[in-house]
């Protein structure tokens, strides 16, 4: 979205509303509209809250650094002197794990130990320890890839109600604008009417009236049109004037040649909404290895390296490495709730691939339809287009009023309905546009 296009246009229709306006563009409304819709602000919403999840989800990895200070005094049990003894601890360590499921844990220890009335000594060590999961917990990078798939769609699902937006106020852009044609082009038979009839009054009055009852009806379907065009960009009552002058034209009426094959292969690519269907089930894909995962045994090997040292008043002395390994193993009796996790996760995973082929077949189908249907648009302008032009040759060489007449009712009838064809091709090329997810190019409505 242009601000900076958008900045100006507000400034220009409330700021300074004496100035003259020359019409709102298509490109205009829509910019306005992504700037102010519900729907696209409630899909902002869910994109930071996937984005809360990521963070979690990468919360998993992250250090943590622990601390603990404690004091120990005994008087009942006694060192080998028999004499009481208390004691101060210090310890500072820190942990984390990597996406290979490997956890690391360093520990500095240091601890005071004093003896009545014996000197102090000081027992400090200095260790490193690594669990290494050898069966389940090795997929523990899958919550973090989960996450960031899931936002993935919830981002394309952001573009792709932006898309709708777009496709909703070009419509009605397309609409009140054929509306507006229509007012023009009855107010420009009554100017011709009435510079035909101006000496014959009684004729004049007579189909002046019928006239000025159609130009009504075109005026009420404007106001409803420009009401809907309105509801579409999500404008107040006080910003509606900017609705009153469109000054887009209609798209040049063309066959359509596009490769189906062609254009059919690059929706995989382009049509946000099957994107975000294909994110999805990659993510409920990660949820599948993770409850796969759960459900294995855990066995962890561990190794421990450690330093210790002892310091009194005239000695000291140190030890090590010291070096542990240890294999844990768990072997759970039941695991009910890692084989309910992988029921669903892959029931989810089946409804997004059904989902998924169901909208291609809709994609495709909507294509096709779309493109059949414009070139069949633009036979019947041509056709309306020569009528109209055979009608303008016969109003200029009749004379018998009457004829004149039928003649200028048939020539007013051929130009509302090539509006309404004009009107119907270029609304066709949004949902065509639409349908093959190129509605918006970079930002841009792409309605050519």
């Amino acid at each position: 979205m242009n601000l900076y296009r958008i900045g100006w246009l507000w400034i220009a229709l409330v700021c300074c509303p004496h100035l003259t306006y020359a019409g709102l563009l298509l490109e205009q409304a829509v910019d306005v509209s992504l700037g102010y819709q519900p729907s696209i602000a409630l899909q902002e919403q869910v994109v930071f809250a996937r984005r809360g999840q990521l963070k979690a989800a990468e919360g998993v990895f992250d250090t943590s650094v622990h601390s603990a200070v404690s004091q120990t005094q005994n008087r009942n049990l006694r060192l080998a002197t028999g004499l009481p003894h208390h004691v101060v601890q210090c310890e500072v360590g820190a942990s984390r794990i990597f996406q290979s499921g490997l956890r690391v844990t360093p520990l500095l220890s240091s601890a005071m130990i004093r003896e009545f009335g014996q000197a102090r000594t000081y027992n400090n060590s200095a260790s490193i320890e690594f669990i290494y999961p050898l069966m389940r917990g090795r997929e523990i990078a899958a919550v973090q890839t989960k996450a960031n798939y899931h936002l993935e769609a919830e981002e394309l699902r952001l573009l792709h109600q932006r898309m709708l937006v777009a496709q909703q106020v070009a419509l009605a852009y397309w609409d009140l604008l054929m509306r507006q044609h229509m007012l023009q082009l009855w107010q420009q038979a009554k100017q011709r009417l009435k510079h035909r009839y101006s000496k014959s009054k009684d004729l004049l009055e007579a189909y002046q009236m019928t006239y000025d009852e159609l130009f009504l009806q075109a005026k009420t379907q404007w106001l409803q049109s420009k009401q809907q065009l309105a509801l579409s960009m999500n404008l107040s009552l006080k910003n509606q004037a900017m609705l009153d002058v469109l000054s887009s034209s209609f798209p040049e009426p063309k066959k359509r040649e596009e490769n189906m094959d062609e254009l059919l292969s690059h929706v995989r690519e382009k049509r946000a909404d099957y994107q975000a269907i294909e994110k999805d089930q990659k993510g409920f894909g990660e949820s599948i290895l993770l409850a796969r995962d759960a459900m294995r045994w855990r066995m962890d090997l561990g190794v421990t390296v450690r330093y210790q040292g002892w310091r009194g008043r005239n000695t000291a002395t140190i030890s090590g490495p010291n070096t542990s390994v240890s294999l844990r193993m768990d072997l759970p009796w039941q695991n009910r709730v890692a084989s309910s996790q992988m029921v669903i996760a892959q029931s989810s995973e089946q409804q997004q691939a059904v989902q998924k082929n169901a909208l291609l077949r809709q994609i495709c189908t909507e294509i096709n339809l779309k493109m059949s249907k414009l070139n069949l648009i633009v036979q019947r302008i041509n056709r309306i287009q020569a009528s109209v032009k055979s009608y303008e040759l016969a109003l200029s060489t009749q004379v018998d009023a009457w004829k004149w007449m039928d003649i200028h009712d048939r020539y007013v009838s051929a130009q509302v309905r090539d509006v309404q064809a004009r009107s119907d091709y270029a609304k066709g090329l949004v949902q065509l546009r639409f349908a093959a997810g190129e509605l918006l190019l970079d930002g841009r409505v792409n309605a050519n």
